[in-house]
């Protein structure tokens, strides 16, 4: 409870409950109901951070994902994130096109694959496949024939195959992920889920609301004044659905070939990330 000092300080009562929060990495999680392993937690905001519950500490020896204490005595095991939304801001302020739900409608008009073009989302450094902080973005693969809507749908693919890469390091460890829970600002773009449920091979889940880490605050804070008896008691009343995007099977070697391409990419760029 808040202390005669604390009421001195912040000019709030003396006695009042005080509960300690989390970050958001985890507090978005747990505000969409997220506490049990197999569902894998993609939060879209400028950065992308992805991860999953698991029930027994693991440590990656790749030091891609990292892992955090979490609900009762299960793990989080995440990476942190990379410029997703930041990298969709910046191709939409860099060729002035007007707001996101026009990205949408350019990357809708363009193949599953982009015709070949290739996005790198290393604008601020790579956190997927490999941590290399002084990795960079780029467009690969760039003819006369690709336009806006090409170069639209590859940042919308490259950062959901950096996503895919987490994924891939994830189940190497043996955390089980059956399906994804989009979160996030980006969770309101169906065109960039839909995506991600074809190049995973996973259903994807979208909530009805997509904000949750205030949510996961109060969940802490009712566990905190009783209201609840603990957090996974708590998780029962939040998570609603409002939509499952099943993958298209039929895209699954378009998408398998346009990520191996984009891992072939990193590869060959990576002598030339420590280059000044």
């Amino acid at each position: 409870v808040l202390t005669d000092q604390g009421a001195a300080l912040t000019c709030l009562p003396k006695g009042i409950p005080v509960a300690v929060g989390t970050g958001d990495d985890f507090s978005t999680s747990l505000g969409a109901g997220v506490v049990s392993p197999g569902i894998l937690t993609c939060v879209l905001g400028t950065a992308e951070v992805v991860g999953a519950v698991h029930s027994i500490k693991v440590i990656d020896n790749e030091r891609m994902v990292e892992t955090h204490a979490y609900v009762g005595d299960k793990f989080f095991i995440e990476n942190p994130g990379w410029l997703s939304g930041g990298a969709l801001e910046w191709f939409r302020e860099t060729f002035r096109i007007l707001d996101f739900r026009e990205i949408d409608a350019l990357a809708e008009s363009a193949q599953p694959g982009s015709m070949g073009l290739t996005f790198l989302p290393a604008l601020s450094g790579s956190m997927a496949p490999e941590w290399i902080p002084s990795a960079r973005g780029c467009f690969y693969g760039l003819t006369p024939s690709h336009g806006n809507a090409h170069m639209a749908r590859a940042v919308l693919e490259g950062t959901a195959f950096a996503m895919r890469d987490v994924i891939e390091r994830l189940n190497r460890m043996n955390v089980e992920t059956r399906s994804i829970m989009l979160l996030g600002g980006g969770a309101k773009s169906r065109t960039w889920a839909k995506i991600r449920a074809d190049l995973t091979g996973l259903p994807l889940d979208l909530p009805k609301i997509t904000d949750t880490a205030p949510i996961g605050s109060a969940m802490l804070a009712a566990v905190a004044t009783g209201i609840q008896p603990d957090l996974i008691s708590a998780a029962k009343c939040v998570g609603d659905i409002s939509e499952r995007i099943l993958p298209d099977r039929g895209l699954k070697s378009v998408f398998d070939e346009a990520y191996n391409k984009y891992r072939r990419l990193f590869k060959c760029l990576r002598p030339m990330f420590n280059l000044s």
